[in-house]
């Protein structure tokens, strides 16, 4: 776990549609043509505990995030549907 959000922010995420997420790109060891892999995860409910996730291979050593975040076919958003019965 990188961060912790603090109390007084889970409110606002709790009544509005917010989508924390995270991401990263792996590579194989330096001069290897290996793919490089991206994941990307994100939260789907109101209180930021139901998760989606996507894992990518990619061309070698590129640091750009080809994962998309969309609701098509390997993106995030498609990845679960997003909760509309929140609490409040």
């Amino acid at each position: 776990m990188n961060c912790i959000v603090a109390k007084e922010h889970m409110q606002y995420i709790q009544k509005n549609r917010v989508m924390i997420f995270g991401a990263d790109v792996n590579h194989a060891r330096v001069g290897s043509m290996r793919p490089s892999f991206a994941a990307v995860a994100g939260s789907l409910d109101g209180d930021a505990r139901k998760h989606a996730a996507v894992l990518q291979a990619q061309s070698p050593r590129l640091e750009i995030i080809q994962v998309g975040l969309g609701g098509g076919r390997g993106g995030l958003r498609g990845r679960g549907k997003w909760r509309e019965d929140r609490k409040g």
